[in-house]
């Protein structure tokens, strides 16, 4: 049986013969190698490669309209499917549907999802992160503490490090609080910088 043209068969299922170009390049639907198509075959391949709640329904041959057949498992949030889910979702944004919903109000759903993801994500991430104003407050009190236990050093072990090297308690306590001093003051306060990503 020889095959029809894409304006023919534009005609006979109700769709635009752009629409009909496209299915093909994306081979939902089956082109013969002469450019031609079988009529069967587009409605068989239409049927079965489409998801059933995005399909527009095909103009049967006698000419009634053709509902297509909703048979998606329920998804995981309640949605019994994908219409039902498809119609909460603009509803949450302010937008009834009444009647057949379009591709476009498909893909306007989908795109509301990814953001309501990508939010969810952000706010997870952020949760991680901790505060800079008790991060800073932490190491400056840690800072200072280390430069005061540094400092009492040549108090607490003078004694015993002048009996070793048999010199004055005082004088070695002296010079080496100064020493200590000096490395401190040249020591840089700490600062908290933020992570680039």
């Amino acid at each position: 049986m020889p095959g029809i043209t894409t304006t023919e068969l534009s005609r006979r299922i109700g769709r635009s013969r752009a629409a009909i170009l496209n299915l093909a390049r994306n081979g939902t639907i089956p082109r013969n190698g002469d450019g031609t198509f079988d009529e069967a075959a587009v409605r068989y391949a239409y049927g079965r490669n489409t998801h059933p709640a995005w399909r527009k329904p095909l103009t049967p041959a006698d000419g009634a309209a053709v509902q297509p057949r909703n048979d998606s498992p329920p998804t995981d949030d309640g949605a019994r499917d994908p219409d039902t889910l498809i119609r909460r979702v603009l509803a949450d944004e302010g937008r009834r549907l009444e009647g057949v919903i379009s591709h476009d109000d498909a893909r306007t759903a989908e795109a509301i999802l990814r953001c309501r993801k990508l939010a969810q994500e952000i706010a997870a991430t952020e949760r991680e992160y901790i505060a800079k104003a008790p991060v800073q407050r932490h190491i400056e009190t840690a800072f200072n503490a280390l430069c005061a236990e540094t400092q009492a050093l040549p108090a607490r072990y003078g004694a015993q490090m002048a009996a070793e090297i048999r010199c004055d308690r005082s004088m070695l306590e002296e010079v080496l609080g100064k020493v200590i001093d000096d490395f401190i003051a040249g020591l840089s306060p700490p600062t908290t910088r933020p992570i680039p990503y």
